[in-house]
Parts: C-alpha cells; structure tokens; sequence
C-alpha cells in the first residue's frame, strides 16, 4: 500500500467533505460529498475517485449535475444505513448505474432493491 493523503475540503453551507487518496494507485475515496462539486473534482484532479462515502444526508450534501457527474465517475456509492431520510445517494448512485452498499433494515420494513 502506497502513501495516504486526506485532505479536507470545506464545501458550502459548512459541509466538511474529505478526499481520501493513495499516492501509489492515485485510488480516492470521496467522504460526504456535497456542493458545490467543482470544489471536490479540483482536489481529486489526476485521481480515480473508486467511492462516495456518505456518513450522513442533510441538505448540504444533495446535489446536482456535477455532483452525479462524480458518481459516475465512481465505483461504488455507500451509505450508513437504508434508513437514510435523503434519497439523493440512492438516486445519484443508480442513474449512473452504480452499485449502493447500505446497512440495516429500512424504517418501513422493506428491503432497497436495485
């Protein structure tokens, strides 16, 4: 395993976004993204973004065209929990076509399926 970077990346409304890299691979990990997104393609500029984390969902981190464009360009989109109350990981993450990896039973007792 090669060299680790964070970087942390301040976003608007005070949404704290963090850019996880290895210098050998240049592989990221994008942690809550949120807006605007042209901050967070800036930082991951020469990197291979392989996944979206997000920790949690609250209005700073919804997006809209340029953040779908950085799921597209991701691997994989994960999220704490099915019982997330904002939709938009799920829905950026399959428009692109990509996989969703999330824990635990939904509030209404159903699975998520794609």
């Amino acid at each position: 395993m090669g060299k680790l970077a964070i970087a942390k990346i301040k976003l608007d409304r005070e949404v704290n976004c963090y850019l996880v890299s290895c210098a050998t691979t240049r592989e990221a990990v994008v942690i809550d993204p949120g807006m605007p997104a042209e901050k967070i393609v800036a930082q991951a500029a020469g990197l291979k973004i392989k996944h979206i984390l997000a920790t949690h969902c609250h209005p700073g981190h919804v997006g809209g065209k340029e953040l779908d464009e950085l799921v597209r360009a991701s691997d994989i989109v994960i999220v704490p929990s099915r019982q997330q109350t904002e939709w938009w990981p799920f829905q950026a993450a399959w428009a692109a076509g990509r996989p969703v990896v999330a824990s635990h039973a939904m509030a209404s007792g159903g699975l998520l399926q794609h």
